[in-house]
């Protein structure tokens, strides 16, 4: 840690609090009268006193043991270095032997809870931490941790600081979480629109002399698994190869740059050719939506998993538009609806794709429509890589804001601030006092 500024001091955690105490030993019950706070308890950075178990076994001194307001546990193995201040606990709640408890007696409770979050804290944590085969910590070792300590009046000014700016933070993040949300729903809109004509009905007015969409079915205008049929291909020729492990990645995106000689994968694999439409059956693969068009293959072959339906378009038909419509939620929730399999190995139906019906724009429609759709898409991931980084940096935030609180930067030092801070006060006072 930096030097620090005027009136700072580096102290210890033993020093400001009281003896640090290691909790009761027991096994947790479902039911019972004692609430047994635990480290799994603290795992999500909120204790929901619901969840909580009971002791299994009760101390005879509970007093002992009781959590109060503004005690602070820590854990000393598992999440080793995790901590947790203490607010509301029920009136019969105990801590277990794997948290060690700290009490505030020489810094604000809430300063302290502030440090044990930042990176210095965490940084010691590791130091003593390390080179140990079980990682753990110790209550002396805990208590022999550096904290930097400022005067007790800006400890104060220095927690209010910070409850303001993780408040706002708290508000930023919570608009923030809506923007995948909306941007998701925007997607699922456009492809919706797409496919009705309601994207392109004001084009379509202006060019009355195009024929009506065709109702009719995916099977009806696409070649469904047509395999290399009237294909030449050598057997030592290099052609891509789609293994199931490329289909199984989140991304969203079929990899297909990894290579194999096409007598190697001659028989027993899904084969396609450059601008099929590649479609993944399994259940996994509906949540994700992988699906995509077979770009860029070596010599315009491929070879893959046999997890895969291939769609490909008859003259007059655009690979863009079935891909678009194959993306569809209403599609997969279909595909859903008629699997067939074992149960963790449900795949999709052939027969899906001559069942779900699909209107047709003429070939002049369908290339305006995927322009619109990709122009639209185009905002969407431009928002996307917007809000990306913005939540690298929001994510980053919180610890340089505490890097900042305890170098003393967050809040001024200069005494004269002081001593404003204490005659406001004091104004207040006689001013509530007056008649």
């Amino acid at each position: 840690m930096s030097d620090l500024p005027e009136n700072w001091v580096f102290t210890t955690l033993g020093k400001v609090c009281a003896k640090p105490q290691y909790g009761w030993t027991s096994k947790a019950a479902q039911k019972g009268a004692i609430k047994y706070l635990r480290t799994t308890d603290l795992s999500s950075g909120v204790v929901d006193w619901e969840t909580v178990p009971y002791c299994l076994d009760e101390p005879d001194d509970i007093e002992k043991y009781q959590v109060e307001d503004n005690d602070i546990v820590i854990s000393r193995a598992g999440s080793v270095g995790l901590s947790y201040r203490i607010e509301n606990p029920p009136p019969k709640s105990v801590f277990a032997s794997y948290l060690i408890r700290m009490r505030a007696t020489a810094v604000e409770h809430k300063y302290l809870e502030y440090f044990l979050k930042s990176a210095e804290y965490w940084q010691q944590i590791s130091d003593v931490s390390a080179g140990i085969a079980v990682q753990n910590i110790n209550a002396t070792k805990l208590s022999d941790l550096e904290i930097p300590l400022a005067p007790r009046p800006e400890q104060k000014r220095i927690v209010a600081k910070l409850d303001s700016l993780f408040g706002h933070l708290d508000q930023l993040k919570s608009r923030l979480s809506t923007i995948p949300v909306l941007l998701k729903q925007f997607r699922q809109a456009v492809l919706t629109q797409a496919v009705t004509g309601k994207l392109t009905e004001e084009w379509r007015e202006k060019n009355k002399k195009l024929p009506q969409w065709l109702d009719t079915s995916l099977a009806e205008v696409c070649f469904v698994n047509p395999g290399h049929r009237g294909v030449e291909i050598d057997l030592n020729d290099n052609v891509s190869f789609l293994p199931m492990t490329r289909i199984q990645e989140e991304n969203g995106v079929l990899d297909l740059s990894q290579t194999k000689k096409y007598k190697e994968v001659k028989q027993g694999f899904t084969k396609f050719i450059e601008g099929d439409v590649l479609f993944a059956k399994i259940t996994p693969c509906m949540e994700n939506g992988k699906i995509a068009i077979a770009k860029g293959l070596t010599g315009g072959i491929g070879c893959g998993t046999t997890e895969l339906h291939v769609l490909r378009p008859k003259p007059e038909v655009l690979a863009e538009y079935i891909f678009y419509f194959l993306l569809r939620p209403e599609f997969r929730d279909y595909c859903k609806s008629r699997f067939k399999g074992t149960s963790g190995h449900m795949r999709v139906p052939v027969d899906v794709f001559s069942e779900f019906d699909l209107s047709l724009p003429p070939f002049a429609e369908q290339k305006e429509i995927i322009r619109r759709v990709e122009s639209l898409f185009a905002v969407a991931d431009r928002i996307e890589a917007s809000y990306n980084t913005l939540q690298e940096k929001i994510d980053h935030l919180p610890q340089a804001i505490l890097a900042k609180a305890f170098r003393g930067e967050l809040v001024e030092q200069d005494v004269l601030n002081e001593v404003s801070h204490y005659t406001q006060e004091t104004e207040k006072l006689s001013m509530a006092a007056e008649p």
